[in-house]
């Protein structure tokens, strides 16, 4: 369903917006390099879905400095990727070690063959 003019309030509801929390809009996330005076932030793809997803609760959140309403979940949701992806670089790790442990063990097994004790 996407947000029209009506609907910027149930819009809202759907995004877990609430008003600000303070008189200061939200900082960037990152500033990433000048160009000709105009400093570029980075998009994530967060962001992109969420203006995708209604443009209008993008604006309140990153124009307006609105903060959202489930702070909470969105930490613990931060929390549980990071340990994802941990655990993901902890694998890719491990398949090396475990390649490298399969090579070396080739490698004693064919010298084993041609050079016995």
């Amino acid at each position: 369903m996407s947000c029209r003019a009506k609907q910027h309030v149930s819009c809202r509801a759907k995004r877990g917006i609430s008003g600000p929390a303070s008189a200061e809009p939200e900082t960037p996330h990152s500033v990433r390099g000048d160009i000709f005076g105009v400093a570029m932030r980075v998009i994530r793809a967060s962001e992109i879905g969420e203006y995708v997803f209604c443009h209008r609760a993008w604006w309140l959140r990153h124009v307006r400095g609105f903060r959202s309403a489930n702070a909470r979940e969105l930490a613990e949701g931060t929390a549980v990727h990071a340990r994802h992806g941990w655990l993901v670089g902890m694998s890719s790790a491990l398949r090396v070690a475990a390649l490298i442990l399969f090579a070396a063990a080739v490698l004693l097994f064919i010298a084993s063959i041609f050079f016995p004790t």
